[in-house]
């Protein structure tokens, strides 16, 4: 799900500005880069681009990028106080990298997105967290997404048309029915069941 640096950010109305540094927050995105140079740009905007009431902040795990990843996230930082870094001196290649943004996040839910994924959906968290609102049955929400190969209009859905609308702890485990790989390390594993007990977690990233 990749597209290249978009400028249309600046020309939206809403930026969260609302949302400063020691703020609780309701939602806690979680964007995980590694040499995404050419698509961390989208990423963040469509996350920037978000029409919501809910106090949102921005968490970047960057895993010391060899690229201009950290050069552009900078840029950013300085224009968005909600933007929160946390940086890898030397490349992990791990788990890890996940792990510490979930335990570095203040949010009631946590939205997981890749560095070259992006959003389209405007009202995503909004719709999102008000279903996690709205429904104490649920710990988690998910959607599909469309996979851009960068050739054409991207049109191939990742999750498949017969896919439950509900699913159960064991049957998340036992399959990946959403554009989210699972994770390998036991870390990441113990803080994402973690996360979806305690209703914290969007299991979710990238799509429309």
């Amino acid at each position: 799900m990749h597209l290249s640096g978009r400028d249309a950010v600046e020309k939206l109305s809403l930026k969260l500005s609302n949302v400063k540094i020691g703020d609780d927050a309701d939602v806690s995105i979680l964007i995980i880069t590694y040499n995404h140079a050419d698509y961390i740009s989208s990423a963040l905007d469509g996350v920037l681009a978000q029409r919501t009431d809910k106090r949102v902040e921005v968490i970047v795990s960057e895993d010391s990028s060899t690229d201009a990843t950290r050069t552009i996230l900078a840029r950013y930082v300085e224009r968005h106080p909600q933007i929160r870094t946390l940086a890898s001196p030397q490349n992990l290649r791990s788990n890890e990298v996940v792990a510490r943004a979930i335990r570095a996040a203040r949010g009631r839910y946590i939205c997981l997105l890749d560095g070259d994924d992006y959003w389209t959906d405007h009202d995503k968290l909004q719709r999102q967290a008000g279903m996690l609102d709205a429904d104490p049955t649920l710990s988690a929400v998910f959607h599909n997404a469309l996979v851009d190969d960068g050739e054409g209009v991207p049109s191939r859905r990742w999750t498949p048309a017969d896919q439950q609308m509900r699913n159960d702890v064991d049957e998340l485990w036992g399959g990946n029915p959403f554009a989210l790989p699972h994770p390998r390390s036991l870390e990441v594993a113990v803080a994402v069941h973690d996360a979806v007990r305690r209703g914290r977690i969007d299991l979710d990233t990238g799509g429309p």
